[in-house]
């Protein structure tokens, strides 16, 4: 158990250190980004710009709040502080809609008033921003796998392919002289992006609803534990998460015969091995007399 924790302990801070290098070039390249809209006079570059401003904020409040989600449990905070990550995910997905919504206001504008761009500048930027949020997104291929985590892998890769969309508008404006690509590479943009935060807030709020999670079978679960053999009842059973990774179970078993505390206590680490296996990283169990009063919907 120790060797475990001290395993998850150093991947941890190898994670922390991806992010924040991953936030220092993501700033830096953000600030070239605004540099080279204003000088390129393109608004799909300003667009991404802004997109790229929104995942440097993502990463910093994702660094903030994870740390503080590892916090220990206490009297204020009974299950501990990871729920942070969730606040963390729905403000990351806030700023990406308001972005967006910023750069549909701007590219309609542009869209009804084509202007040139300077072809060589945007076709630099994008090159370096395909080469820059690649290698981010891949730096973060070995990290932990977490709310955040995820969304801000999925930003970076969006970001690449966006600068890939910008790289080939480039290229046809340096051929058509069509400049009403890139507003109109903007708009699309935009709508990848809120479509894709609008994604994220969903499932938020089914994590807030305490929504039983996708990757659990409530229905595999009562089975199993109604098969085992000191079991003669479940219900009153309950499935929710705390972050989307760490899964909570509350349940009510009903057994047919006395058992001494050594026993229930026996039985209590079985129940929770086996509900450990559906991906249950905490669980609370109650037992009842087979004949006791149920006042459940589903007792059985």
């Amino acid at each position: 158990m120790h060797k475990h924790a001290t395993h998850n302990h150093q991947h941890g801070h190898q994670h922390d250190n991806s992010l924040g290098w991953v936030f220092v070039l993501n700033v830096a390249f953000t600030i070239a980004e605004f540099v080279g809209s204003y000088f390129t006079n393109s608004i799909a570059i300003f667009s991404d710009a802004l997109h790229d401003a929104g995942d440097s904020v993502t990463i910093l409040v994702a660094v903030l709040l994870e740390r503080l989600s590892t916090k220990k449990a206490n009297a204020r905070y009974t299950y501990g502080y990871r729920r942070y990550t969730i606040v963390s995910a729905l403000l990351v997905s806030l700023i990406l809609i308001s972005g967006s919504v910023i750069i549909v206001y701007n590219g309609v504008e542009r869209l009804q008033d084509p202007q040139p761009v300077h072809f060589k500048g945007m076709l630099l930027l994008a090159i370096i921003g395909v080469l820059v949020n690649g290698g981010a997104a891949f730096k973060l291929l070995k990290g932990k796998k977490g709310v955040n985590q995820r969304a801000i892998k999925l930003h970076l890769l969006e970001d690449t392919l966006g600068w890939v969309a910008v790289l080939l508008g480039a290229v046809v404006i340096k051929f058509t002289g069509f400049f009403i690509i890139d507003p109109i590479l903007s708009l699309g943009i935009a709508l990848f992006i809120a479509y894709n935060a609008g994604k994220n807030i969903i499932q938020i709020l089914k994590i807030l609803l305490q929504r039983t999670p996708v990757s659990t079978n409530q229905k595999a679960l009562r089975d199993a534990l109604k098969n085992h053999e000191a079991v003669a009842g479940v219900h009153d059973l309950h499935l929710w998460t705390l972050d989307g990774e760490k899964h909570i179970a509350s349940v009510h078993i009903r057994v047919d015969k006395n058992y001494d505390l050594t026993e229930l206590t026996a039985l209590k680490s079985e129940l929770k091995e086996l509900i450990a296996e559906f991906g249950i990283g905490h669980t609370t169990i109650e037992f009842d007399k087979n004949d006791a009063a149920c006042d459940f919907e589903d007792c059985n």
